[in-house]
C-alpha cells in the first residue's frame, strides 16, 4: 500500500451520461480511505453525487474543432497545476477528452485512463481519424488502460495498437442493493397510470448512437399485436424533438411518453414489463446493466460490444445475432442499420424483430418471470463489491 492516499477522478461533465455516473461512484467509494479529488470540465449542472473536493474547470462552452483541442489544452495545464498542488498517487480519467488531457498533465502519478465505448463506429470520419492518431500514441504513455468490457479491449489492441500488457478489463459496477431498494419508489401520481398497462421502457440520452427510432418504428408493429401497450422513453437530447415528430407522425403520441431525465429511473424500470435497449454503438450499457438489477426482463439490439457480454457472458462476444436469440435474463436482436431514418412508413426487418422480441416478453409470463429472476442473478456480477476490489488492485491497494 502507498503511503499516498491522494486520488484524482477526471470527467468531463457533471451530468446526464454513464461515463459521470462511474465518476461519481469511483468517488464516493474511495472517498471513504482517500482524499479525492473530482476535476471536471463543466459543473454547470450536477446530476449525481459526488464525493471529495469537486473542482469545475467551466470550460463546457467551447465547441468545434479548435474550441474543443483548445479546451483539452486548458485542461491539462489546469490539470497539471492541481496534480502538483495535490500530489496524487493516481489519476483516473474518464473517455476521451479527460485522458488526453490526463496524460499530457502526467506528473509522476499512476495514469489510468479509461475507455468506455467502441470508439471505431464513430459516425463521424475525421473524429475517427483524429482518434486513430492520438490513441495509439498517447495511451501507449498512460501507465493502465481500462476498457469497459472485452469487446472495447478488442478493438484497442488490434485498431489503436494499445500495448495489450497496458489494458484491464473493468466493467461498470452497480450498487445493485441500493438499486433495487430505489425501484420500489412510488410513482409519481402524473405517470402512475400509464403503468396500468403494458410499458415497454427504454433509458438514455436521445441521441445517434442509442438508435431510438428504430424502437418507435417497432414500437408501430406491438401496437398492431398489443393495443394497450405503451412506450416510456427516459432521457434527453439532441434527437428529443425529431423522436417526438416520428412518433406523431405514425400516429403513437398518444402512446409514447417521453418523460425526460430522472434522478431515480430504477422505478419506472422495475414497474415496466420489458426494458429495450435499441442502442448502435455502445461501450457497455450501463443502463442495460441497470435493468437486470432491477430483474426486468430485456430485449437488446446486438451492437458492436456490450450488450452480448451482459446478457449472453459464454458466448463469443466477437459474434453478432443474425436471428433472435434468447438468453436466460433477455433477448438479443440482430444489429440494425446505422443510417438516420425518420421516415415512419420504411420499418425494416431487424426493427420487426425487435417487436417480435418485445411482443414474445410481454405475452408470455412464464418466460417473463423466468427472465426477472436470472437478471437479478446475472446482476450480482456487477455489484460494487466485486468491481471496486479490481480498482483496487488496479491501483496497487492490495
Amino acid at each position: 500500500m502507498t503511503e499516498n492516499k491522494g486520488l484524482m477522478i477526471i470527467t468531463p461533465k457533471t451530468y446526464s451520461g454513464g461515463a459521470e455516473n462511474v465518476a461519481a461512484r469511483l468517488s464516493c467509494f474511495f472517498a471513504d480511505f482517500m482524499n479525492v479529488h473530482v476535476v471536471t470540465f463543466d459543473a454547470s449542472k450536477i446530476d449525481y453525487n459526488y464525493a471529495g473536493k469537486l473542482v469545475d474547470l467551466e470550460l463546457g462552452d467551447n465547441k468545434g474543432a479548435f474550441g474543443k483541442v483548445s479546451s483539452i489544452i486548458k485542461a491539462a495545464f489546469s490539470i497539471k497545476k492541481i496534480k502538483k498542488e495535490t500530489n496524487p498517487m493516481a489519476c483516473i480519467s474518464l473517455i476521451g477528452h479527460p485522458n488526453i488531457s490526463n496524460i499530457l498533465s502526467k506528473n509522476g502519478e499512476l495514469c489510468v485512463v479509461s475507455v468506455r465505448t467502441y470508439l471505431r463506429k464513430s459516425p463521424f470520419l475525421l473524429k475517427r481519424i483524429f482518434q486513430k492518431l492520438y490513441i495509439k500514441f498517447l495511451y501507449n504513455r498512460a501507465d493502465k488502460v481500462v476498457a469497459i468490457c472485452e469487446g472495447v479491449k478488442h478493438d484497442l489492441i488490434n485498431y489503436y495498437g494499445v500495448e495489450e500488457a497496458k489494458i484491464d478489463v473493468i466493467y461498470p459496477y452497480f450498487d445493485t442493493q441500493e438499486i433495487q431498494t430505489l425501484s420500489c419508489d412510488e410513482l409519481e401520481d402524473d405517470v402512475s397510470e400509464i403503468f396500468n398497462y403494458p410499458v415497454v421502457i427504454t433509458v438514455g440520452r436521445m441521441t445517434y448512437d442509442k438508435g431510438h427510432w428504430h424502437l418507435i418504428k417497432a414500437f408501430k408493429e406491438i401496437k398492431e399485436s398489443q393495443p394497450d401497450a405503451r412506450l416510456v422513453i427516459l432521457g434527453r437530447g439532441e434527437l428529443e424533438n425529431d423522436l417526438k415528430a416520428l412518433a406523431k407522425s405514425m400516429g403513437l403520441e398518444a402512446h409514447i411518453h417521453f418523460l425526460g431525465y430522472r434522478s431515480n429511473p430504477y422505478k419506472y424500470i422495475r414497474a415496466a414489463s420489458v426494458f429495450a435497449f435499441p442502442s448502435l454503438i455502445e461501450g457497455f450499457g450501463n443502463a442495460l446493466g441497470e435493468a437486470i438489477a432491477c430483474g426486468t426482463p430485456v430485449v437488446a439490439a446486438d451492437c458492436d460490444v456490450g450488450p452480448r457480454e451482459i446478457i449472453a457472458p459464454t458466448s463469443d462476444f466477437t459474434q453478432k445475432a443474425s436471428k433472435n436469440e434468447i438468453h436466460a435474463c433477455g433477448i438479443l436482436v440482430p444489429p440494425f442499420d446505422e443510417k438516420l431514418n425518420f421516415d415512419g412508413n420504411d420499418i425494416n426487418e431487424n426493427e420487426g424483430r425487435l417487436a417480435a422480441a418485445i411482443i414474445e416478453v410481454l405475452t408470455n409470463k412464464e418466460l417473463r418471470e423466468k427472465m426477472s429472476e436470472s437478471a437479478k442473478i446475472r446482476a450480482e456480477s456487477f455489484d460494487i463489491k466485486s468491481v471496486t476490489k479490481q480498482w483496487q488492485h488496479l491501483l496497487g491497494m492490495h
